[in-house]
């Protein structure tokens, strides 16, 4: 990857972190920005872009954000991508994020989605076990999935975050 497709990667997922930590402030979620590598380290190597309340059981819930949905359009939300293993053969974020939800990010769009990870984990195991779980490998070396965000809506396994 050159460098001006890593900073506008980085750039991208800078604005997506903004963005839902944002939405998370308008609903009253309180929001606790972990984004600053230097001072939240640990944090970040463990998947953790922000921890936010949840309101219903009172509770601090970590999250992550992925500003990864690609190929959307205004009726149609795109897809984005679970990385189950790096390019180096170590697991994939999906596969080691301590995060409770992940965020997904369409930057065209400006839409914004989340998702509980345990069990969208559970939901990817059974597809393995059925042998419906189709990998791919990206240019960078990766593998992963991807899925259409609208079939993940309509199975009730992402939610739209509006504010």
């Amino acid at each position: 990857m050159g460098v001006s497709s890593f900073a506008t990667k980085l750039k991208k997922g800078q604005v997506g972190e903004r963005v839902i930590i944002e939405r998370l402030e308008k609903i009253g979620c309180d929001p606790q920005d972990l984004t600053d590598y230097e001072i939240y380290k640990k944090y970040q190597q463990k998947g953790l872009d922000f921890t936010f309340l949840d309101r219903k059981l009172d509770v601090r819930l970590r999250g992550d954000s992925k500003a990864n949905i690609i190929f959307s359009k205004e009726d149609d939300n795109g897809m984005t991508f679970m990385e189950l293993t790096k390019k180096t053969g170590d697991k994939g974020w999906f596969e080691t994020s301590k995060s409770d939800y992940i965020f997904i990010y369409d930057p065209l769009y400006e839409r914004s989605f989340f998702y509980d990870l345990e069990k969208m984990r559970n939901h990817f195991e059974n597809k393995r076990n059925n042998r419906t779980l189709k990998i791919v490998q990206l240019k960078d070396g990766c593998y992963g999935v991807w899925q259409k965000v609208d079939q993940l809506i309509e199975i009730e396994l992402i939610k739209e975050l509006k504010a």
